[in-house]
């Protein structure tokens, strides 16, 4: 799996910004040859202090190839020709292959939790069986 990300800073208009993706950007995104999962969000916020983005766009590919494909495709190029048209404060692309954390293929313990005294159970250091609280 690769994964396109884009981080948008916050546009001139923000009203106009969120209007302008969702009705006309994201369409043009969806129609992206091989794209497989996405996900957009705006009013980014950070942990502590001030968040550097606006909004953020993750979109899935099976691979590296395939998401050079995408962004050359007829699409990809109305797609980075639509920028323009909102993104007023600039954006950052980036892209790297994505790891699985999921736990699949991992060795699970199958059983009920251990309760402790007052019913709340927490996770081993390997979170591969649960321990009572003591």
């Amino acid at each position: 799996m690769h994964q396109l990300v884009v981080l948008y800073s916050t546009p001139a208009d923000p009203d106009h910004f969120r209007d302008h993706y969702v009705t006309n950007h994201f369409l043009l995104v969806m129609n992206m040859p091989g794209l497989l999962a996405w996900r957009y969000g705006f009013d980014v916020a950070a942990a502590k202090g001030e968040a550097p983005y606006f909004a953020v766009f993750e979109g899935d590919f099976a691979d590296a190839a395939a998401m050079a494909a995408a962004r050359v495709s007829p699409q990809g190029r109305r797609v980075a020709a639509d920028v323009a048209d909102h993104v007023t404060g600039g954006a950052v692309v980036i892209h790297h292959p994505v790891r699985d954390g999921s736990g699949r293929g991992r060795t699970v313990r199958s059983g009920t939790p251990s309760v402790g005294r007052c019913g709340r159970v927490r996770p081993s250091a390997e979170r591969r069986s649960w321990l009572p609280i003591r």
